[in-house]
């Protein structure tokens, strides 16, 4: 009995154990299944990671090509924007050029073409007058060059006189001054007339003029005297009082020659009995009258020279041109030379 119940004791063990095994077997395989599930999800884990690793290395290379792509369009973003702040400096002078350019370039040449178009009836007239100006002076002055010429023939005198005496107002150049002095040198023998009318061509101021009538005093050329005075009358008269003061103080008639300027003074300015000069033409002649008798050199060049006529009825200074004068009186030669002879 006792070994049934052993018996049945370690069956009942056996089959508890057995079960037990069983169960722990069936349960180490769950756990197997379990723990090779957990494996398949961890490798999955792991697989998405890799696949979450490698998006986020494919993300961060995307976020480099932003961040390059955002500072090129960012250096873009600045060239374009300092791009069109030069355009709108450039804008703003073209705006301001434009009314000046407009205006220098458009406006005013108009402005000056509408006031010669204005005027275009007046200037083209000028220019008419100044073009027959310009060509008559030179048919003149040619036609004169001609005539003048002709001096070289004696027989042709009367023609250069008369045109010389026609355009008396005729002002000669060198050339012609020269021709005309040279021929007044070689030829004192031609008619009076002809000799005023070429002595009057070239009395104006110039030096050759000068020197040629300064030969004249010089070498008491007396034929030609009266010229060579009026020409130092006529032409500054006072420049020249130091050189007639030396011409009067060597001339032996010193006093003649003194009175010969004064008769010249007298017939150009002063007034004569039937030859009324204008006041201020009065007025030179009564200014050269005192330069010349007023003058203490020319004084002293005549003293001791013999005096004209020896009473003043007689003297070519009487009491007649004194009358038209009376600035005489006045002078310095008068108190000296006259006034004890009145």
């Amino acid at each position: 009995m006792k070994k049934i119940l052993f018996l049945l004791i370690m069956f009942l063990s056996f089959d508890v154990l057995v079960k037990a095994q069983q169960a722990d077997s069936s349960k180490l395989h769950d756990y197997g299944k379990y723990i090779s599930a957990l494996t398949e999800k961890i490798e999955k884990q792991d697989s998405t990671i890799s696949i979450i690793a490698n998006d986020l290395i494919s993300v961060k290379k995307e976020n480099d090509l932003y961040t390059k792509a955002l500072d090129i369009n960012s250096n873009l973003f600045d060239g374009t924007s300092m791009f069109f702040t030069i355009v709108s400096i450039l804008l703003s002078i073209i705006v301001i050029a434009i009314p000046v350019i407009n205006y220098f370039l458009v406006l005013k040449p108009n402005a000056v073409a509408l006031a010669k178009i204005q005027n275009i009836d007046t200037d083209i007239v000028s220019r008419i007058e100044s073009n027959f100006e310009k060509y008559f002076e030179r048919l003149r002055i040619g036609k004169r060059k001609k005539i003048i010429q002709m001096l070289s023939d004696r027989s042709s005198i009367s023609a250069v006189t008369s045109f010389l005496f026609l355009n008396y107002d005729d002002a000669l150049d060198n050339d012609d001054t020269i021709k005309i002095i040279d021929f007044l040198k070689n030829n004192d023998d031609i008619e009076d007339g002809d000799k005023m009318v070429l002595n009057s061509a070239v009395n104006f101021e110039n030096p050759f003029s000068e020197q040629y009538y300064k030969s004249v005093l010089d070498n008491e050329v007396k034929s030609k005297y009266k010229y060579a005075i009026e020409y130092f009358v006529d032409n500054n008269f006072k420049s020249h009082i130091p050189y007639l003061t030396k011409i009067i103080q060597a001339n032996e008639n010193g006093h003649n020659l003194l009175i010969d300027i004064y008769d010249c003074i007298a017939d150009k300015f002063v007034d004569g009995w039937m030859d009324k000069k204008a006041p201020e033409k009065r007025q030179i002649g009564i200014d050269y009258t005192k330069l010349l008798f007023d003058d203490e050199n020319i004084i002293k060049a005549i003293n001791g020279k013999p005096f004209p006529n020896g009473t003043l009825s007689k003297h070519r200074i009487n009491s007649n041109r004194i009358n038209l004068n009376p600035t005489i009186k006045e002078t310095i030669y008068y108190q000296t030379y006259l006034e004890k002879k009145d």
